[in-house]
């Protein structure tokens, strides 16, 4: 099991904060504040002024994945820092993919089609999306913020910076990854 250090107890000025105490859906708030060591009000701010996110109200993922990759040029710093996205060249792989009939999923109604894969892993000749798993097997030392469906965390030199689910569900795959510098 990988170790996992809930994001509330390791974000300077959590316990302190109004704001983080009356606040939902923060996980990109506590994903900069951890990535970057700053407390929590400063990553609320910032992510307030430059992501849109609206009080008590996460992140939409695509905005997101727009500002970060905006972010991840070689010019801009954030909080002193650099973000540097992390993506291997594009591939395509086969796929299937079923075809919902009314209510009920058909059996054997499905089809194939190429789908492209920027964060993948290889074994033998077979590719395949990176997970959360796999990821921690190949990046052991760093600071990466992880997108995965609806959700974002943060990864300090193999430890998980998030919900406690974060360290434990090793086969949710990833969306995207951004390396702090």
């Amino acid at each position: 099991m990988t170790k996992t250090i809930s994001a509330t107890a390791s974000i300077k000025g959590y316990k302190e904060s109004k704001i983080a105490k009356s606040e939902h859906n923060d996980c990109s708030v506590r994903a900069i504040a951890n990535a970057f060591n700053v407390d929590y009000d400063k990553a609320h701010k910032f992510l307030t002024e430059n992501y849109q996110r609206p009080n008590k109200r996460g992140v939409n993922t695509h905005n997101w994945h727009r500002v970060n990759d905006k972010f991840s040029d070689e010019n801009t710093t954030v909080f002193g820092k650099k973000i540097k996205k992390v993506e291997y060249a594009e591939i395509e792989v086969d796929a299937k993919r079923c075809v919902r009939r009314t209510n009920y999923w058909n059996e054997g109604s499905s089809y194939d089609y190429k789908k492209k894969l920027k964060l993948y892993t290889k074994k033998g000749n077979k590719y395949s999306q990176m997970t959360v798993g796999s990821f921690l097997k190949k990046y052991k030392e760093g600071t990466y913020i992880l997108s995965v469906r609806s959700h974002t965390f943060t990864i300090k030199d193999g430890v998980v910076y998030g919900n406690g689910c974060d360290g434990v569900k090793m086969r949710v795959r990833l969306e995207k990854v951004w390396e702090i510098v």
